[in-house]
Parts: C-alpha cells; structure tokens; sequence
C-alpha cells in the first residue's frame, strides 16, 4: 500500500507509521508481529473451518440430518448443531479471505478493505443472532 490514506497509515512527523491493523499490516513500526498475529490467526481460522466443515459433512451426509427441520404444526425451524456448524463455516472462509488479503497486501482500495472487515464480522454477528433467537 501507499500508506497516503489517513485510514490505513498514521504517520508521524519523524517518518514513522502506525498502522490500522484492521485494514493494512504493511508499512509500519510493528509489521513483523503484525504479520506474525495474522498467521496466527490465519491457522486458527483455517482450523475451526476445517473442524466445522467435517462436522458439518458428517452431520448432514453421514447421518442424514438436515439444516432445517418441521416441527408439529409444519412450521420450518433450524436445527441448532447444523446451523452453528454452518455459520462458522462460512465466518472463517470470510476471515481465510480476510488474512490473506492483509498478508500479501492485495486490493489496495481502501473502500474495499474497510468492507471486507466489516463483511467478515457481519456474518459472525449473523450467525450469532442466529442463534440466540432460534
């Protein structure tokens, strides 16, 4: 990145930068342990999307659940393990894209970048209230 976005870099005037570790990780005075946290996270993420992934083949092909269900009366409601199963999925291959923006630096666009990060929690907070009213 040019760092000339006051969103992305906050510059000092002796020439250092600080960086919105939300959108850039690039450019600044902690970039090594930035890049560092992102791999981290990166794993992590990769992980519990991995686990949620199996869960989910197992649940769904090995023992024929299904993400939605009828009750009684026939109205249609979502069955909790599938559901969570699924939301973390989908969390963690927006988070995957996330962490792979921010490590190779691509899409410079900072638009782009503040919509990503937002992208990525909207769907966790989807999925939490998803949840709590189901």
């Amino acid at each position: 990145m040019d760092g000339e976005s006051p969103f992305l870099l906050n510059c000092t005037p002796d020439g250092g930068c600080y960086c919105n570790w939300r959108y850039t990780i690039t450019g600044c005075f902690y970039e090594a342990d930035y890049k560092i946290i992102n791999i981290v996270c990166l794993v992590t993420v990769l992980l519990a999307g991995c686990v949620s992934g199996v869960l989910l083949y197992f649940r769904l092909a090995r023992l024929g659940h299904t993400i939605y269900g009828r009750d009684e009366q026939g109205k249609i409601f979502p069955r909790m393990t599938e559901s969570v199963a699924l939301a973390v999925f989908f969390f963690c291959i927006a988070k995957t894209i996330h962490c792979i923006v921010l490590h190779v630096d691509a899409y410079p666009n900072v638009a782009f970048r503040i919509c990503l990060f937002n992208i990525v929690y909207a769907v966790g907070v989807v999925g939490i209230v998803k949840i709590v009213i189901d």
